[in-house]
């Protein structure tokens, strides 16, 4: 019996060996197997795509200023990112309106926020909104 335990120990090496001989031959054929060729066309579509989903003003934000590490800057992009708030540019000014996950109430819920963010918002009591100075506008 010991000869064939150890006739169906060696198959079993053999065979595991095979596997594993196979499973490389496998990944090296995924790896270096077929390259993903696009053309111009396909290149220009694709960063295009790529930098219309970056933040704008490129400060790596949705409302278009640093975050500064100030608590309530972060808490006011969570707002932004989660859908609750949404930013609408009208001239020159930055308004804050319901996002698409929000309500209004989330406005009203947050008015002390808005107040503390830098730069800070500001009520305008004539179109009834809260609203900023939007990023890269040049005041004199």
């Amino acid at each position: 019996m010991n000869a064939q335990a150890a006739a169906l120990e060696g198959l079993a090496y053999f065979n595991e060996a095979k596997l594993e001989e196979s499973t490389a031959d496998a990944e090296e054929k995924d790896k270096g197997g077929e390259a993903l060729v696009l053309s111009a066309e396909e290149e220009a579509m694709m960063a295009a795509a790529e930098q219309q989903s970056q933040p704008s003003e490129g400060t790596g934000t949705r409302n278009g200023y640093p975050l500064n590490d100030d608590q309530d800057n972060i808490a006011f992009e969570q707002l932004l990112v989660d859908g609750k708030l949404d930013l609408q540019r009208r001239d020159n000014k930055q308004q804050i309106v319901p996002g698409k996950n929000g309500r209004r109430g989330d406005i009203f819920e947050n008015k002390e926020l808005f107040k503390r963010t830098d730069p800070r918002f500001f009520f305008d009591t004539n179109d009834k909104v809260w609203q900023r100075d939007a990023p890269g506008v040049n005041l004199p």
